[in-house]
């Protein structure tokens, strides 16, 4: 595996935050609909977002891992940790409210978090879909 530069891990983990990004904004723009069209409670609101945030980071990172590349974990986290930062901003000009406070924090270490798990993800389901082709054309 050849070893990959700075400047391509700085465009990798662009492309995957903001794949995820504009995937985030999809997910909950169709999130809206459904809770205008149901009667879905107000506690569901919260997770379901979580869980559009962890399928986005998931997605980002695929996208950021496409391809042989090395430092893995590394883009994986900083995928997670870059969509967060521009998560936060895009939200906050939306709502035209900028607070800094730890919950930021808080969400820049979680998002780094599903970053790196996602990015063990992908490297396994890439290794598992190469062994399946190796044992079907061998």
């Amino acid at each position: 595996m050849e070893e990959i530069k700075s400047n391509q891990i700085y465009l990798r983990v662009t492309k995957g935050a903001i794949y995820a990004l504009v995937l985030t904004l999809i997910l909950i723009i169709i999130f809206a609909f459904i809770v205008k069209w149901t009667s879905m409670g107000e506690g569901l609101i919260d997770p379901i977002n979580q869980i559009i945030k962890v399928v986005a980071i998931l997605f980002g990172v695929g996208i950021a891992l496409k391809g042989e590349c090395g430092k893995t974990l590394l883009i994986g986290s900083l995928v997670g940790a870059v969509f967060a930062c521009f998560a936060y901003i895009l939200f906050a000009i939306l709502s035209s409210s900028f607070t800094f406070d730890f919950s930021f924090f808080y969400d820049v270490l979680f998002s780094s978090a599903i970053g790196l798990i996602s990015a063990i993800i992908v490297k396994f389901i890439k290794k598992w879909i190469n062994g399946i082709f190796i044992i079907l054309y061998s």
